[in-house]
């Protein structure tokens, strides 16, 4: 899965993902098939008003893969459910089975 998902990058590694806003737990649900690529289906609680849901995204991800909150950016989709995320200073082998088990 990690091909068709993960893009290794000078600044480390990029992921689409498909954030399902106003769920009962923040979670990784899946695969889903983007518009360009196979995109990381993940639920947060939050609500998707003022930033809420981004906000939660980001302290699920840096959770789950164990690194600061400054590390992860939301480079594309700030206001839609499809962003494009870039992981700092992180290489593809460094991603936690958790999420590269998903499917």
């Amino acid at each position: 899965m990690a091909n068709e998902v993960f893009e290794q990058t000078e600044d480390g590694v990029t992921f689409d993902i498909y954030i399902v806003p106003g769920a009962k737990k923040d979670a990784f649900m899946g695969l889903v098939d983007g518009l360009k690529c196979k995109q990381l289906k993940i639920a947060v609680c939050a609500r998707p008003i003022e930033g809420q849901a981004n906000e939660a995204l980001i302290r699920f991800l840096s959770e789950q893969l164990k690194t600061a909150k400054s590390n992860i950016v939301i480079i594309s989709g700030i206001r839609s459910r499809n962003k494009k995320v870039l992981i700092r200073n992180h290489r593809i082998a460094d991603m936690p089975d958790v999420i590269t088990a998903v499917d």
